[in-house]
């Protein structure tokens, strides 16, 4: 794992390597499920030259600052909605990269999370909520989380997708 996220490789721009191969190379698994999923995800704005330029900039931003990760916790909503464009193999890989860089990341994302499916109106916040715990719970399903993040991190987010998950389970059942 070190070597995707340390080599010259990991700072490949994403158009070159592509999100598939990111997978590929973490979990053959992983690369199977992140194709599923994007294949149902016609609404993304991913393709666009420029788009894909962005995105490498902040892949690299992610790697370098820890501060992308303050602001995305700070502001989980805005970086919510801009996943929601995202594919899902895009998404999980900003949240992998920074997982493995900042290992309390996923923990902390995964119960902002949960409190915004909770708490948020109908709408496009809520939406984007769901789409993100069900990219998590995708994983999850598969098993996952278990081969691409170290053991010491697996009970946080085990925990807390298992409290997202009743969450939302409550919900539907109101």
């Amino acid at each position: 794992m070190e070597l995707l996220t340390q080599t010259d490789k990991a700072s490949s721009p994403t158009n070159s390597v592509g999100q598939h191969t990111y997978w590929k190379r973490i979990d053959d698994v992983a690369e199977e499920v992140v194709k599923i999923i994007d294949e149902k995800e016609s609404w993304v704005i991913e393709g666009h030259p420029d788009f894909t330029r962005v995105l490498d900039e902040l892949l690299g931003l992610v790697r370098r600052h820890p501060s992308v990760t303050g602001y995305i916790q700070s502001h989980p909503v805005e970086a919510l909605k801009l996943m929601a464009y995202l594919h899902g193999s895009t998404a999980m890989m900003l949240i992998h990269v920074n997982a493995e860089l900042r290992p309390q990341f996923v923990h902390s994302f995964l119960e902002l999370i949960t409190e915004l499916v909770k708490t948020s109106p109908d709408g496009e916040v809520k939406v984007s909520a769901e789409l993100a715990l069900d990219r998590f719970l995708a994983f999850e399903r598969t098993g996952l989380i278990s081969r691409i993040f170290s053991r010491e991190r697996i009970e946080g987010v085990l925990d807390a997708i298992e409290r997202a998950r009743a969450s939302a389970d409550s919900r539907r059942t109101n």
